[in-house]
């Protein structure tokens, strides 16, 4: 996971700022799986860094929700 993170911060979608005094942050959870072939063998393994937005109160915690997702074929 450290080397994914390093590798976006490197291209320049991943950056670590400071948190405003006004805001509360949330958390969030590394949901992590191992997609199989047909004959069980592993193919791949795959992470998603999920935010806890449940958390948020609208108004409070976000004025405006946006989700930006691409594929690497799109790429």
């Amino acid at each position: 996971m450290q080397v994914e993170l390093a590798a976006l911060e490197k291209i320049g979608k991943w950056k670590l700022d400071d948190l405003p005094c006004n805001v509360k942050s949330i958390g969030c959870i590394w949901v992590c799986k191992i997609k199989h072939h047909v004959d069980g063998s592993i193919e791949w393994f795959k992470a998603r860094l999920i935010s806890r937005g449940y958390n948020q109160i609208q108004g409070m915690g976000y004025f405006a929700t946006c989700s930006f997702v691409a594929k690497l074929t799109t790429v």
